[in-house]
Formats: structure tokens, C-alpha cells, sequence
């Protein structure tokens, strides 16, 4: 997808690499503001990630009024983004039946579902769980993503959203786990202590 990007309009990949406002559409730690700057291509040389949602991006923009306004080059791109994400040729199609398991990585892939009827009577309705996985080997990230992310260093556990309901033996477990399997984890990786980072200034400042 960077690849036809950078084919047709290869100016905009530099636009993609720029800050980019995203609404947490109320999943953020306590204490912090509601969006977050998170480019859509990471800066890493040697290490592609790739990041968009532009449900969340529409978000801070209608949300937010101190979000800086999306520029007419950053909304090419993205609809150019929107454009390749549904290519047949890029896009690869999959029918979910019950009981199956979806593994993505969700730093390189994008991914997204398509319509569904669901049951009135609760007890038959879909019923989804996500789970994220933090594997010793894992790739850097970039780092004007560790606002968003926490920990962008190789092998550790990431942030992002942690959820409203972790309690202190989910912790007690998560850092039991990090230690057996040999994974970095941040003791503020809740979110609720700013990281000291470029990224966390930049969520910050209007343009």
C-alpha cells in the first residue's frame, strides 16, 4: 500500500510520516486528553510500521477543537490511504465463522470488517473478544509513537488502550508473565504517568 502510495503520489508519504490527530473516543488513562498524535508511517529506517484509523482521525477533528486542522495535503492522503485499503489487489477478504481466531500484527496491517445483523435475543448475539499479545522478539516502534504505545523499545509489552477494568492481580499477572518470558514492561505503562517523550509534547500543542 506505502509502496502504490509512494508510485502515484510520492510527496504525500512525507505528509503521512507528519503529525496526525486521533480521538481515543473515551479509552483514554485517566488524567489525559481525549486525542493523541500518532503519524500514520513510522520514521524507523529499518523497520516498517504503519498505523491509520480514520474513523478516530474524523473524531478529533470534529471533538476537539484545539486539535490543529487537517491539512488539504493530509486529507489527500488519507483518502488516498482509504482508496488502497479497499483495492482488490491490496485487500485481502476473509467470512469470521464462530470460534475462529484472528491473528494480526497490528503495526504493518491494517484491518477492518465489513457490515453484520445481529440477533435481538442477547444471548445469541455476536459476542467478540480482542486480545493484543506482546511476544519477546517484537520489532521497535517508532518513537513518535510512544505516546500512544508507552514502550516502543524491541521485545516489551505496548500500551495503547489498556481498558477501564484492570485490576491489581491483572497487573501482578502481566508482570509474573513479563518476567517468565523475558519482556520489558514499563511500571507506568497504564498511561497514567505522561512519557517523557517529543510524542507527548506533540499531543499537546496547536498549530
Amino acid at each position: 500500500m506505502v509502496e502504490e502510495i509512494r508510485k502515484r503520489r510520492q510527496e504525500l508519504i512525507h505528509v503521512l510520516k507528519g503529525p496526525v490527530f486521533h480521538s481515543y473516543q473515551g479509552t483514554q488513562a485517566p488524567g489525559r486528553p481525549g486525542f493523541y498524535n500518532c503519524p500514520v508511517i513510522g520514521s524507523l529506517p529499518h523497520y516498517f510500521a504503519l498505523r491509520a484509523n480514520r474513523k478516530n482521525t474524523n473524531a478529533a477533528q470534529t471533538g476537539f477543537p484545539e486539535v490543529p486542522r487537517l491539512t488539504p495535503e493530509l486529507t489527500q492522503a488519507l483518502d488516498l490511504l482509504d482508496e488502497l485499503a479497499a483495492d482488490p489487489r491490496l485487500c485481502y477478504s476473509m467470512w469470521l465463522e464462530q470460534g475462529d481466531p484472528q491473528l494480526l500484527n497490528n503495526y504493518v496491517v491494517l484491518h477492518s470488517r465489513t457490515e453484520f445483523e445481529d440477533f435481538e435475543d442477547e444471548a445469541n448475539r455476536r459476542h467478540l473478544l480482542r486480545l493484543w499479545l506482546s511476544v519477546p522478539d517484537s520489532a521497535p516502534l517508532p518513537p513518535e509513537w510512544e505516546y500512544y504505545f508507552a514502550d516502543v523499545r524491541p521485545g516489551s509489552v505496548r500500551g495503547g488502550v489498556r481498558g477501564s477494568y484492570i485490576t491489581d492481580a491483572f497487573l501482578r499477572f502481566e508482570k509474573r508473565q513479563a518476567e517468565r518470558m523475558n519482556i520489558l514492561l514499563r511500571p507506568d505503562l497504564d498511561g497514567t504517568t505522561p512519557a517523557s517523550t517529543t510524542a507527548t509534547e506533540e499531543a499537546h500543542v496547536v498549530a
